[in-house]
């Protein structure tokens, strides 16, 4: 099983979560949010993939 930190990338230099990133109702990710959000869990399985890979010639 893995865990995959998505909250980490939301996070400013303070250590804050960055407020830009929310809809208005300040709970949903808008577009900006998402990609920061796919940007994470796509490393992630990208890193995953790549160590499940073999070289088999």
């Amino acid at each position: 099983m893995s865990y995959i930190d998505v909250a980490t990338p939301f996070l400013r230099a303070d250590g804050k979560v960055m407020d830009d990133i929310f809809i208005a109702d300040g709970l949903h990710l808008n577009e900006k949010g998402t990609r920061i959000w796919a940007s994470a869990i796509k490393a992630a399985l990208m890193a995953g993939e790549a160590r499940h890979e073999t070289t088999d010639q």
